[in-house]
């Protein structure tokens, strides 16, 4: 599947975007098959693929707030949820320096399909509430960057008017 550019289009089983920052993607989705599915190939290429979905949009974001000093960037992570077998992961990735990436597993949570089990309910609403508090953090971050990347452009904006009018 191609875009407008003719570039391939990525494709995710679910997508974040914060519509009030361009519409920036923060957060992916990737289901590995069926619950309780082990395709470990499966299991594996859904991974790589949600570690390659973290880097576009970490370098969407770079080219949105392009004007940014990169050490803004340091702080700032992305995030991918990956469902596989019977277990969520929550992954990270934020760039270090250079060409260094960091990609973590933050964490993992076995789901249980026994809904009566209210003991494993716990442990959900944790996941999902540790979840929540990353992508807070994230939005502040992206918060910073946005911030530092309006002063570097109104300067640069007010150094050009004022050359242009001289």
């Amino acid at each position: 599947m191609r875009n407008e550019e003719g570039e391939k289009d990525y494709l995710v089983d679910a997508l974040f975007k914060l519509f009030e920052y361009n519409q920036l993607e923060i957060l992916l989705l990737e289901t590995s098959g069926a619950y309780g599915n082990n395709n470990a190939t499966k299991i594996d290429f859904d991974n790589h693929k949600g570690m390659y979905g973290l880097l576009a949009m970490l370098k969407e974001i770079a080219s949105t707030y392009n004007f940014a000093r990169i050490e803004c960037f340091y702080k700032l992570r992305v995030y991918f949820v990956q469902a596989a077998n019977k277990s969520l992961y929550l992954w990270s990735l934020r760039y270090l320096e250079g060409d260094v990436y960091e990609m973590w597993r933050e964490e993992k949570i076995e789901v249980d399909d026994n809904f009566n089990n209210k003991d494993s309910i716990v442990p959900m609403i944790q996941f999902l509430w540790n979840l929540k508090g990353r992508l807070e953090d994230m939005v502040e971050h992206l918060n910073i960057v946005q911030k530092k990347t309006m002063r570097k452009t109104r300067k640069d904006t007010a150094s050009l008017e004022k050359r242009l009018s001289s």
